[in-house]
């Protein structure tokens, strides 16, 4: 049995069966079946490169509220290690390249400096804690705001205030590091 061809659009299409006797078995497939496999395979790699945008280093998956999830409690651990006055939490979470800026001076503050100024004993926080999260994750960076409130001291020293902040955080090996931090009093 011979196979016929005819033009469409440009293109041939064959119609046919089997071939008979020395001739390999060939098997048409119709245009639409073909159509339609063109486009499941344009759907496996849409849903194969979204979740590459969001896959760590050792491959596992991970949703944007999931990195959201996990930057707000580096947040909170940051806050947390503030008022303990834990240098290497604060370390380990500051980038090397960590600048904040303070707002009432205008003031620039690299890592070491403000990590000593935490630690020193002149530094007496007795709460820090941060609520009204906002983040925005731009691939390996995110961008966070929130609400921050802060007591400290005691009697006529006490201090009991809000301030907005705003940090950047950078995936480096693995790991969310603050590179910046911009607080102002409300």
């Amino acid at each position: 049995m011979r196979f016929q061809s005819k033009q469409i659009a440009g293109v041939y299409h064959f119609v046919g069966r089997q071939y008979s006797n020395d001739e390999s078995k060939f098997i048409v497939l119709n245009t639409c079946g073909e159509i339609i496999k063109i486009a499941f395979a344009l759907l496996i790699v849409a849903l194969l490169s979204h979740g590459c945008a969001h896959t760590r280093n050792d491959g596992s998956s991970l949703s944007d509220e999931a990195v959201k999830d996990e930057l707000i409690a580096l947040d909170k651990a940051l806050l947390e290690a503030t008022v303990r006055k834990d240098r290497l939490s604060l370390e380990r979470i500051y980038s090397d390249r960590f600048i904040l800026i303070d707002d009432s001076a205008g003031e620039i503050i690299h890592k070491k400096q403000n990590i000593d100024e935490i630690c020193s004993p002149e530094f007496k926080l007795k709460v820090l804690r941060g609520e009204n999260y906002n983040v925005t994750i731009y691939n390996n960076a995110a961008y966070m705001t929130h609400d921050a409130y802060v007591e400290s001291g005691e009697g006529e020293d006490k201090y009991v205030g809000q301030a907005k902040a705003a940090h950047y955080f950078v995936k480096t090996d693995g790991q969310w590091k603050l590179v910046f931090t911009f607080d102002s009093d409300q």
